[in-house]
């Protein structure tokens, strides 16, 4: 049977002494072919490009493979596939996230990166002396809301200047600070939610947030609120978020 292999493989590429072969598309978040891809066997050498209509072949030696999908300006994507026999291969359609050109704080849902609507906190001043506080509420005037499900929802975060995000009270304040007997200001109501943060590159990362149900903001922050350029000087930019309402 060995010696008429090579005198069969024009004919029969799927049995003993064929070819190993996977086959898949690639699209991006809208649903379109993406051309130019490099689809590589991780650990391997064996690689190759998809076509114009996101169409991909890759010929290997069998086995359990992860197989990773990259291109410029897109997030890289990592596959399983089990191609244990000399046979072809289905490797499905699968998605590449388009990574956005403007810097800042996406929602990222679906393989899409999406801009967040701007919001707005104000500081509120009450009292004087050791008695003065400072309240960090919403402007809702000068905001717009950004409609999120409960749960662990993901964030891409593309050289944004900083972020943290807050749970709103009651009064929609996301912070408050008073006086203490010396002076010296001392935060009465800071709630953040928990995160998780994902390093994609050096200006590039998911951050992962849980949100229940309720209001949040998520500030420019670089150790402390980042002022409004457009707002004034008591104004903070960021993004309002209304979770499961």
């Amino acid at each position: 049977m060995h010696r008429l292999c090579p005198f069969l493989l024009s004919l029969v590429t799927t049995w003993g002494c064929g070819t190993m072969t996977i086959e898949g598309n690639l699209v991006d978040g809208e649903g379109v072919a993406v051309d130019e891809v490099m689809v590589t066997i991780k650990g391997t050498e064996c690689n190759g490009h998809s076509n114009s209509a996101g169409a991909f072949t890759l010929q290997c030696d069998p086995g359990a493979h992860t197989l990773v999908a990259s291109k410029p300006g897109y997030l890289a994507k990592e596959f399983y596939v089990e191609a244990t026999e000399r046979q072809p291969y289905a490797a499905g359609t699968h998605t590449l996230a388009k990574l956005p050109e403007a810097t800042g704080l996406f929602l990222f849902s679906q393989q899409r990166a999406t801009p967040l609507k701007p919001g707005h906190l104000t500081r509120k001043h009450e009292g004087k002396g050791l008695k003065k506080t400072r309240a960090y509420c919403l402007d809702k005037d000068n905001s717009e809301t950004n409609h999120i499900a409960p749960g662990m929802t993901p964030f891409l975060d593309h050289q944004a200047r900083a972020w943290r995000p807050f749970r709103l009270d009651d009064q929609g304040c996301a912070y408050r600070d008073a006086r203490n007997e010396r002076g010296s200001w001392v935060v009465e109501y800071r709630e953040k939610p928990d995160f998780e943060e994902k390093k994609l590159s050096d200006t590039m990362s998911i951050a992962r947030i849980q949100l229940s149900s309720g209001s949040y903001f998520i500030a420019d922050w670089k150790g402390f609120f980042e002022a409004s350029k457009t707002k004034g000087p008591d104004n903070y930019g960021g993004y309002w978020i209304t979770v499961g309402q």
